[in-house]
């Protein structure tokens, strides 16, 4: 990928803590999925757009796209388009993990814009599974792979937080508590079983 190119969660936080605190904390799992399931049952809602994505997604996408809506701060989708040529239409959105994305942006800007995006299935691993150049999304048929992101309004400009980042430490914590309690059972487990033989 060019150098003007940056990748969201790949690095020190993002989405692998993320989720980590909502596959380990009993807490912040719940309280996301609640979240969700209302999201899920009010629907979705176009707000400021000619185009009303919702029209075009299934159920199964609809509830995938509410989760990483809270869980990760955005979405992601890839358009897919009809095949005749002239008379171009739109088929559906499908959804696609926003984190496997990284960003191109103008080079040389003060202040850069998103001109596109990069796709890869793990980016800890480029060689194995090396980046995809996708188009972002303009309402207009451009060949290849476009994406559309859509995320919330944070400090972070290009890559989204969650509305509960500030918790989310007490989250970590949880996960670990748990994990370290099964592997003290675990422990002991063993330790008394070694007892238990050699009586």
């Amino acid at each position: 990928p060019p150098r003007s190119t940056l990748f969201p969660y790949t690095t020190l936080f993002r989405s692998t803590t993320l989720r980590d605190a909502y596959d380990d904390s009993p807490t912040n799992q719940s309280i996301i999925n609640s979240f969700v399931n209302f999201m899920y049952a009010d629907g979705l809602q176009n707000v400021g757009s000619d185009l009303d994505i919702s029209k075009y997604l299934d159920e199964d996408t609809v509830e995938l796209v509410c989760l990483d809506a809270k869980m990760l701060g955005g979405f992601a989708l890839q358009v897919i388009w009809n095949d005749d040529e002239k008379d171009r239409k739109i088929l559906k959105f499908e959804y696609v993990p926003i984190e496997n994305f990284g960003v191109e942006l103008e080079s040389k800007t003060v202040n850069p814009k998103v001109v596109g995006y990069w796709y890869s299935w793990d980016w800890k691993q480029p060689g194995m599974y090396q980046p995809v150049q996708c188009k972002k999304f303009d309402g207009t048929f451009q060949g290849g792979v476009e994406i559309v992101i859509i995320q919330r309004v944070t400090k972070n400009k290009f890559f989204p937080l969650p509305d509960y980042f500030s918790c989310i430490n007490y989250a970590i914590a949880e996960g670990f508590l748990g994990q370290n309690t099964k592997t003290h059972f675990q422990f002991e487990n063993k330790i008394t079983k070694i007892g238990r033989a050699h009586v």
